[in-house]
């Protein structure tokens, strides 16, 4: 098990690169490890890669939170 701290409150700004941050490729077996048995082909991120994945996909859902409490305070 492996603590994270809080989160920091977040402010509407994008970490600088954000835009250029892209998809984690998901790690699954060979063709070969395939063929031989009926273990699961898709395998698990590592935590670091599980947490950037998170961050990466967070700031959007949350800058369209953000926009969303904007328009319902208009």
């Amino acid at each position: 098990y492996r603590k994270y701290a809080d989160p920091l409150p977040y402010d509407g700004k994008r970490e600088t690169g954000f835009a250029d941050l892209k998809r984690a490729k998901m790690p699954t077996l060979t063709i070969s490890e395939r063929h031989k048995s009926f273990i699961e082909v898709d395998l698990c991120f590592s935590d670091d890669q599980a947490v950037s994945e998170a961050n990466r996909c967070l700031q959007c859902d949350l800058e369209m939170c953000l926009v969303k409490k904007m328009r319902d305070l208009e």
